[in-house]
């Protein structure tokens, strides 16, 4: 694999607003992937493929116990060769997009979180359309999932509920190994208590 990476990052509204960029390119050769041989779990020589793009973060600090913080990242992952063995004979794949890789991923939330007492999350989180067939015939749309979280800060312990995917999405995130045409879901709307002791 060959990889460049450039990047920068700066301060504003008197440190109050952190904001950070990057730009990457990364080519990668002969990987191992998951496939289907004859309707057996197998694998294969990925060919070689390229992942590019940027990714964007955001963390403003509105008030002392406010933060608004959200990210943006466009990622162009492809073949740029790699064949593959369909029904129909070998099929170069070269310029298609890998498998479930979105173009677009974006989240964003509000966080308030004091030292002491109540505190408490909203994000949302955008994944964009992405394909599941290596030659970009089989498309999935894209969805939006909900997270949201409150807590409370003791003098040495915290104790914190948080609910993950609460709009209960289930969409198709990643392949499976296991067969042809089988995928993985989103997990479905759960809810996580935790407590944080100091060692």
């Amino acid at each position: 694999a060959q990889q460049y990476e450039v990047g920068a990052k700066g301060h504003l509204l008197q440190g109050a607003f952190d904001w950070e960029a990057n730009l990457f390119l990364t080519d990668m050769s002969n990987t191992v992937i998951s496939t289907d041989v004859n309707g057996l779990p197998g694998v294969a020589n990925g060919g070689q493929n390229r992942f590019q793009g940027l990714e964007l973060e955001a963390d403003w600090r509105i008030a002392d116990d406010w933060r608004w913080q959200t990210a943006y990242s466009y990622h162009d992952a492809h073949y740029r060769s790699f064949i593959n063995i369909t029904p129909g004979g070998l099929v170069q794949d070269a310029g298609k997009r890998l498998e479930v890789s979105p173009h677009h991923l974006f989240a964003t939330g509000l966080f308030y979180m004091p030292a002491h007492g109540w505190n408490g999350s909203a994000t949302l989180h955008y994944t964009g359309q992405r394909f599941f067939d290596p030659e970009n015939t089989v498309s999935a749309q894209a969805f939006v999932t909900w997270d949201a979280g409150i807590g409370y800060r003791f003098d040495t312990w915290s104790l914190t509920l948080q609910g993950r995917n609460l709009n209960d999405a289930r969409d198709v995130v990643s392949n499976s190994e296991l067969g042809n045409s089988e995928s993985y879901v989103l997990p479905a709307r759960f809810f996580e208590l935790s407590a944080s002791l100091p060692l």
